[in-house]
């Protein structure tokens, strides 16, 4: 009888166990879930709301060297995304950020958008610099890796993305549960994952809650780590909630962000305008796509092209605006002949006085 009570006393433990293991639905089930969704969605509008907050001198000014800010400090910035598969997207931000040239909390706003293969952006209000509205035209698509906007672009575009957990790994369940957002959670980890980033699940099926743990490396220094909170939705498919990030310079946390979805959208009628981002008037344009080379200011009509040579003389913003293309080069020419005439006459009095006095 010992030895019965001995034996069921061993393989109770085991079986609740089993049964708990067995009734967690597994990485690949979820991986499934979220690319049967993918399939079904065929454009994607969310707002994402980030409060980040930066521990006292945490930052170092690349243009003083001194350590900012102060004190502990929150600054808030929205987010929206919007996209259709992964041939059009649009995003911009806006809201209080740091400069981290010197340290100052500045207004932000920025406007990206990726269609037919060129990809627009726009800072409307000023340059990082302060000194005057700027566009910028290339052919590779910004914003896809932006890290507060991976709860969405996880979910929808997943292969457009240096984000993307599912390729072709197999997990190992985790038998502990751990304690995520204050539910009980089971893990799932790669077997085998060399990569960085790292991938880890933790999921409370009984809540219809699951959590993806990102973390990159360089070597054994922690960089960044987020957690991506997602729930069940009423079609059975998962959707983004939140996210937690936070950001390492070496030992040290460097800034903590917390965000939330407000809104997520799925299969609107879009306008096509949408995605198309067109610089208003006066905007210093830089055009790099094809491997191009050139610079413009937005005019109504025609453009004002900036020419090389009124690049490489530093011609001042405001002078574009009331001057047409090549004239500011013109006047910097006359300008150095006029200096180099006078050097010359100055030249010339001083061997005339000095030929006299001998």
């Amino acid at each position: 009888m010992r030895y019965v009570l001995a034996i069921v006393w061993f393989l109770v433990p085991f079986l609740l166990v089993s049964r708990s293991i067995s009734q967690q639905p597994l990485a690949s089930d979820l991986e499934a879930s979220w690319a049967s969704r993918q399939k079904s969605t065929k454009n994607v509008e969310s707002a994402i709301v980030v409060q980040t907050t930066y521990p006292a001198k945490s930052q170092v000014a690349m243009d003083t060297g001194e350590r900012y800010p102060p004190s502990d400090l929150l600054l808030k910035m929205e987010y929206s995304v919007l996209f259709q598969g992964d041939s059009l997207f649009r995003t911009s931000r806006k809201g209080k950020e740091l400069d981290i040239g010197t340290g100052a909390v500045v207004d932000q706003f920025y406007d990206c958008a990726w269609s037919q293969g060129e990809s627009r952006s726009h800072f409307p209000n000023k340059d990082r610099s302060g000194k005057f509205p700027t566009g910028f035209i290339g052919d590779e698509a910004s914003d896809f890796d932006n890290m507060y906007l991976m709860p969405v672009l996880i979910h929808f575009l997943p292969n457009s993305t240096c984000f993307n957990p599912r390729s072709g790994l197999q997990y190992e369940f985790g038998k502990n549960a751990v304690q995520i957002d204050g539910k009980e959670c089971f893990e799932y980890r790669p077997k085998i994952d060399s990569t960085s980033p790292s991938y880890v699940y933790f999921v409370s099926p009984d809540c219809g809650y699951c959590c993806t743990q990102i973390d990159k490396r360089w070597g054994r220094q922690l960089l960044w780590s987020i957690k991506i909170s997602h729930e069940k939705q009423g079609d059975g498919s998962w959707g983004p909630v939140s996210f937690d990030l936070q950001e390492f310079n070496g030992a040290e946390l460097s800034s903590h962000s917390l965000g939330t979805v407000a809104t997520l959208r799925l299969n609107q009628d879009l306008d096509p305008s949408r995605f198309q981002l067109e610089f208003p008037k006066d905007t210093y344009v830089s055009n790099r796509k094809g491997g191009k080379s050139e610079s413009y200011i937005v005019r109504e009509g025609m453009n004002r092209i900036v020419t090389r040579g009124e690049r490489a003389n530093g011609i001042d913003y405001d002078r574009y605006l009331v001057t047409e293309s090549g004239q500011e080069v013109g006047r910097t020419e006359f300008r150095g002949l006029w200096v180099l005439l006078g050097v010359c006459v100055f030249c010339f009095v001083f061997l005339w006085f000095w030929r006299k006095r001998k």
